[in-house]
């Protein structure tokens, strides 16, 4: 097990993003190997979302956060690539043109093909999520160009400005036992990316069952001695799980903890929990919750003493809920990323507690 921390600054990270009462889930596709200039669709997550141009739109879109950010050291081999867009994206301007992933160098040999997949904020913004067909090499760079003329909004603007984001990987994850999706026998299986533990109970929050949990945390030395890349993302990966036969649905609980509640809501500052599970077949992606989301009547105060060594201030939580995702025609052995990240700021930490993942 590692933990890692960046060692560079948060890129673009302007804050405009809200994203309000939205739950989105959406799966199916295909796979398979595609070649550079093809528009793709149907494919990670089901189908872009309908597009609707806005012809009176003539200000350029602008990138407002990735997963991973630019200069993160030792990413898991099988990680996916999220882009926060300020608009809507035309999804017939997203192709390996226009996004381009690659190692090394930007030449057609060294080019990295995928799947892309989108979904929509409230307020029409695109996420947009690539896929590699296979996990990326161990211990390699890995670069992603968006040219300033490729990709457009609705309005028919163009990006405007060249951004290239930069990561490394690292070893690959051993896989995980059946019998620790529960977290009981440790970290075997799993890393983070930034800050995070595999602890016990933390003051009032205990474990969902059993006696561990894991955490992750926007902050710096929130929960242990790491920081979060960038002061703002920290990622948990898992290593291969393998689906149990005839399991049609992956489900886990989780506990968010926002120092954000209740003054920010509905404002910029929506940090943001979300998941990607990656199989053989298919990809699934989720934004399983925020800030905003969650809103002011759905959490509950927790004075500082009352989380022990966790170093956060009036913060509150949502006490422990259970998020189900249909694993229709992803395929086994999966991965799980799970990212919380903090939007439009790095002031105020978040954490994401995560415990009992399970079949049915």
């Amino acid at each position: 097990m590692k933990i890692y921390s960046d060692k560079k600054l948060y890129f673009g990270y302007v804050a405009l993003l809200l994203f309000v009462a939205l739950i989105v889930t959406m799966s199916g596709g295909c796979g398979g190997d595609y070649t550079e200039d093809e528009t793709y669709y149907g494919n990670v997550l089901g189908s872009f979302p309908e597009f609707t141009p806005e012809y009176d739109d003539n200000t350029p879109p602008s990138i407002i956060q990735i997963i991973p950010p630019d200069g993160a050291l030792n990413l898991t081999p099988s990680q996916s690539i999220v882009l926060f867009f300020d608009d809507e994206i035309d999804p017939k301007t997203i192709n390996t043109t226009t996004v381009r992933i690659y190692r090394i160098q930007d030449k057609p040999e060294n080019r990295i093909y995928g799947r892309f997949g989108a979904i929509l904020s409230e307020f029409g913004n695109t996420i947009l999520f690539f896929v590699p067909d296979q996990p990326l090499e161990e211990e390699e760079n890995i670069y992603v160009k968006l040219p300033g003329a490729g990709i457009r909004d609705d309005g028919g603007n163009y990006l405007g400005t060249e951004e290239i984001i930069q990561f490394s990987t690292s070893e690959e994850i051993d896989a995980v036992s059946p019998s620790n999706l529960d977290f009981e026998q440790g970290d075997n299986g799993y890393a983070f990316v930034g800050e995070g533990v595999i602890r016990g109970t933390a003051g009032v929050i205990s474990p969902s069952l059993g006696t561990k949990m894991a955490a992750i945390s926007t902050g710096s030395k929130t929960l242990s001695s790491s920081d979060a890349l960038s002061h703002t993302t920290s990622l948990l990966a898992t290593g291969a799980i393998n689906v149990p036969t005839g399991a049609s649905k992956l489900l886990f609980d989780y506990d968010f903890l926002s120092e954000e509640f209740d003054e920010y809501v509905d404002s910029v500052y929506d940090d943001t929990f979300v998941v990607s599970f990656s199989g053989p077949d298919d990809v699934y992606a989720t934004l399983v919750t925020s800030v905003n989301i969650i809103g002011q009547n759905n959490s509950f105060p927790i004075e500082n003493g009352d989380i022990g060594d966790i170093q956060v201030a009036g913060a509150e939580h949502t006490g422990w809920i259970t998020r189900e995702v249909a694993l229709n025609g992803v395929g086994s052995p999966i991965n799980i990323i799970s990212c919380v990240s903090d939007v439009g700021d790095a002031a105020y930490d978040s954490i994401v507690f995560i415990d009992r993942i399970r079949f049915e």
